[in-house]
């Protein structure tokens, strides 16, 4: 069985995933968005779109590190080998993704010291706002292989670094 769908349009969402196990958490929330669908294939894990455009979205992303007594606990019943077989390979592929408005945060418990130094950026925790981008031919293969034509970025960060305008011809993240 099959679903065909060209056009998906959302207002005021939400999507919440949280992991019960290590109490890490993604909450992402939208006004609104709109996707053109090309394929999407969940057997092959192959999802295409003409374009999505996304209106005002919100990403948070929280990572509780653990401690290192709950680290040599380990819970024996975790482990386990890989299932024989060819592993899964997501592709997605956007041929104009833009964002309006957006926010993102992504925080490490661990790691924060203080979220307001000036002057300074912690990759462990981010906080985006005022977020603007267009991305051309966007495209991503696991594990970690992007490719994009980035024509507009525009963005601040908490402590203080600002881009106006940021563009690349070619963007590549190759894992290899």
């Amino acid at each position: 069985p099959s679903i065909s769908l060209q056009n998906i349009n959302l207002k005021k969402s939400d999507l919440t995933v949280e992991d019960d196990n290590s109490q890490n958490s993604f909450l992402a929330s939208l006004e609104e968005a709109y996707l053109g669908v090309e394929v999407l294939n969940i057997e092959k894990d192959s999802f295409l779109f003409h374009s999505i455009s996304l209106y005002r979205p919100q990403f948070t992303k929280t990572e509780i590190t653990k401690t290192l007594s709950d680290s040599l606990s380990m819970d024996l019943d975790s482990l386990s080998l890989k299932p024989e077989g060819k592993a899964r390979s997501p592709y997605l592929s956007i041929g104009i993704l833009e964002i309006d408005e957006g926010a993102f945060q992504s925080l490490i418990s661990d790691t924060i010291v203080n979220l307001s130094r000036s002057n300074s950026l912690d990759f462990n925790n981010l906080d985006i706002t005022e977020l603007d981008l267009t991305m051309m031919d966007f495209s991503y293969q696991a594990p970690m292989n992007i490719f994009a034509h980035l024509e507009h970025l525009s963005m601040n960060e908490h402590n203080g670094l600002e881009l106006s305008e940021f563009s690349v011809d070619s963007l590549w993240v190759d894992s290899t």
